[in-house]
């Protein structure tokens, strides 16, 4: 079974506009938490593995998006409709989001010079709000 929910991607890039580091979030309404997934991007030398955490408030989920994004660095917020998340969030993984991007529904994209609390606020406070019954 599957349901439609609603995710927050961020992409933090370098000075040279290559992806450094990509964030989903999106909101269970059952468990009422937002989840974060992410994973930095490969270096030469360094291979990240992709990272998932969860949290209750939304000023406890942009305090962590605020800690892992370097400051002042340029971003991309999209807010994407996905159609097939699996109802139970054991099955949504980082890789899972990222795969099923291509066949997801681009809402809007906003290119930033630098996140601020009060947009990031206020589309994590949609993500919680707005949504479809399972």
């Amino acid at each position: 079974m599957s349901a439609d929910c609603l995710v927050l991607s961020i992409e933090e890039l370098t000075s040279v506009y290559r992806l450094n580091n990509k964030i989903y979030v999106y909101y269970d309404t059952r468990s009422k938490h937002f989840f974060i997934n992410g994973n930095r991007n490969m270096t030469v030398t360094t291979t990240f593995e992709p990272y998932a955490f969860t949290c209750k408030k939304i000023k406890d989920t942009f305090n962590f998006i605020d800690f892992i994004i370097t400051p002042d660095t340029k971003c991309v917020v999209s807010l994407y409709h996905y159609d097939n998340f699996p109802d139970s969030t054991e099955y949504i993984s980082y890789e899972f989001i990222a795969e099923h991007q291509e066949n997801s529904y681009l809402i809007t994209s906003h290119n930033y010079d630098s996140l601020k609390e009060e947009t990031i606020c206020k589309i994590l406070n949609l993500l919680k709000t707005i949504y479809n019954e399972y």
